[in-house]
């Protein structure tokens, strides 16, 4: 049969806007479209759906649903087994709070607490990257809106900001890395840690941001002979301008060292059509792999 994303949605039990943020965000489902552009679901598609919706009420993070829908892992007889619970930083409830509250001062200290805490790579894992999760499953069950996870994110993007001004300056001397979204990524939170990162490891870099065109990559890679060039894609939509970007680096003579990162060039992920070196999803092991790799190179 085939479904409109209205009769997909209400089979499955969720919204239209959960359907198509799933399908934005993951890739779940991945409907065809009439001639005039409307989404049209089949019967796997709605089986995909109701599996991801499994998943997701059973208490599974909804970027690690889509993996396991989307490669088969999960049983259909298992999906409703709840998982065993994780401990989380006390600290993750804490600036969820806050952030429910749209308590910008509140939550500006306690990120400051806990970065003086942790250090910035442990922050991430154990505390702000939990804390966005949650916002993001939040609004995706429709307990909270897209506005929460914006106001964290921007609130991190500002204080790493403060961060890398305060970080001291690098060697002239010191390899130059540049970082960039895919071309049609958007989601810049985790090239800015990595860029933190890189930064108070004594690298120079230069942050591109968000939905750079290869092309335009390609050219500035060239124009500041550039020892290295990371590129993250967080949305499976991205995935096919991530594998062009880094193909199209890796033809240059001399050619960069290249790295590709984000959700979907993690473990499980199709790594053939990607070139490069693919990043593993923590910030601290990320920042290592590609500050030996440009060391050696300049050795």
């Amino acid at each position: 049969m085939r479904y409109s994303v209205g009769a997909a949605a209400r089979a499955a039990g969720i919204t239209e806007g959960r359907l198509r943020t799933w399908e934005r965000r993951y890739g779940i489902p991945s409907p065809g479209r009439t001639d005039s552009g409307r989404r049209v679901y089949d019967d796997a598609d709605l089986e995909a759906i109701r599996r991801m919706v499994a998943l997701v009420e059973s208490g599974v993070p909804a970027a690690l649903a889509a993996e396991a829908v989307q490669s088969g892992s999960v049983p259909a007889e298992d999906i409703g087994l709840p998982p065993t619970p994780l401990p989380s930083h006390p600290a993750v409830e804490e600036l969820v709070s806050h952030a429910r509250r749209f308590d910008d001062a509140a939550a500006r200290r306690s990120v400051r607490r806990i970065v003086q805490t942790l250090g910035w790579s442990d922050s991430w894992a154990q505390v702000l990257f939990p804390a966005l999760l949650r916002l993001g499953d939040g609004w995706e069950r429709g307990d909270l809106s897209s506005a929460h996870e914006h106001f964290l994110s921007e609130l991190l993007h500002s204080e790493m900001a403060a961060g890398a001004a305060a970080a001291p300056p690098p060697s002239p001397d010191a390899p130059l890395v540049l970082l960039a979204c895919a071309e049609g990524e958007l989601h810049t939170l985790g090239l800015a840690a990595l860029w933190l990162g890189l930064q108070q490891a004594g690298l120079r870099t230069c942050y591109l941001g968000a939905n750079v065109p290869t092309e335009s990559l390609v050219l500035a890679t060239r124009d500041t002979a550039a020892s290295a060039v990371c590129i993250t894609a967080t949305v499976q939509t991205s995935r096919p301008t991530l594998g062009q970007a880094s193909r199209a680096l890796s033809r240059l003579r001399p050619a960069p060292r290249v790295f590709v990162g984000g959700p979907v060039v993690e473990p499980g992920a199709a790594l053939t059509q990607f070139a490069g070196t693919p990043l593993p999803p923590s910030v601290a092991e990320a920042v290592e792999v590609i500050t030996s790799a440009v060391e050696r190179r300049t050795r």
